[in-house]
């Protein structure tokens, strides 16, 4: 039996079946359009990224974790390691941590993350950087271990890379010890940021290791504390001036920026001052009430 179909349904088919094709050119093609635009925005985005990663400027895609474990070993003893020595090492340690790898030839530290972190122009960081490198490769630590002062680093040398330059280093075998067998100290690098003074950071790195283990005071004779924070001894001969641009500077920078807050107390014999003592107390953290 012949069937007939009435042209009005016969209109209605093919104009579904024309819109439906529309549709589906439509959706293909704004499928391809969302597609390239989103390789484009992938492309874009993982040549920031690489870029970033070479200049160390990982910031712009959010906070850095900036924490390092650093052997206590190499908090206590004493030195007169510079403001930018002090950074390059906690700086090389955090590179060294981060790797996850004890077993590298060597390990990489950019210029741009020193720059970009302690705020400073990246000529001005270049020059400090150079020189502070130059030191250090020469810089001991004592070890208790052998009695005897050992290197930080086997190598360490700048080369310039890509858009900016980075610092290559290992650290010395008996510094690896240390990282291994020693206790350790978390310290976060953001908080040292402005502390302005080695002394203060030296201060502020010994005042966390004491703190960590629940040890609020430290006393120091006055000989004994010269020592430790590597002072000469032609360097602030007059008590007066080592309490005026020492302690209380750097006291008063620890209160100021950090997670600590410490005090000290004078204590005199025969009418000169002959003993420093520090409190150190770990600061309330700030709660913030939201608004309802």
């Amino acid at each position: 039996m012949a069937v007939t179909i009435n042209n009005h349904y016969l209109d209605q088919f093919k104009g579904l079946r024309h819109k439906l094709a529309i549709e589906k050119l439509q959706n293909s093609f704004n499928n391809s359009y969302r597609l390239s635009v989103f390789r484009l925005f992938v492309s874009l985005h993982v040549q920031t990224w690489k870029y970033c990663i070479e200049l160390n400027l990982l910031h712009l895609y959010g906070d850095i974790t900036m924490i390092i474990c650093k052997p206590d070993t190499l908090i206590k003893f004493p030195h007169d390691l510079s403001l930018v020595e002090q950074r390059v090492l906690n700086l090389a340690i955090h590179a060294f941590q981060k790797a996850n790898d004890s077993t590298l030839d060597q390990y990489k530290l950019n210029i741009g993350l020193y720059a970009q972190l302690y705020g400073i122009d990246r000529s001005t960081a270049y020059k400090g950087l150079i020189d502070a490198i130059t030191s250090l490769s020469s810089k001991t630590f004592y070890n208790l271990i052998t009695n005897k002062h050992e290197l930080f680093f086997d190598d360490m040398r700048y080369e310039r890379v890509g858009q900016g330059g980075a610092v290559f280093f290992k650290f010395s075998e008996a510094c690896l010890h240390e990282f291994q067998h020693s206790p350790k100290t978390e310290i976060d690098l953001n908080l040292t940021v402005k502390l302005q003074s080695k002394y203060a950071l030296h201060l502020y790195e010994l005042f966390l290791c004491s703190n960590k283990a629940s040890v609020n005071s430290l006393t120091f004779s006055i000989q004994d504390f010269r020592d430790l924070i590597g002072l000469g001894m032609n360097e602030y001969k007059i008590w007066s001036n080592l309490k005026t641009r020492v302690v209380d500077e750097s006291v008063g920078l620890i209160n100021k920026h950090t997670d600590l807050h410490a005090d000290y107390h004078l204590y005199r014999e025969n009418r000169r001052t002959s003993d420093i003592s520090f409190a150190i107390r770990k600061k309330t953290p700030r709660v913030k009430y939201a608004l309802h």
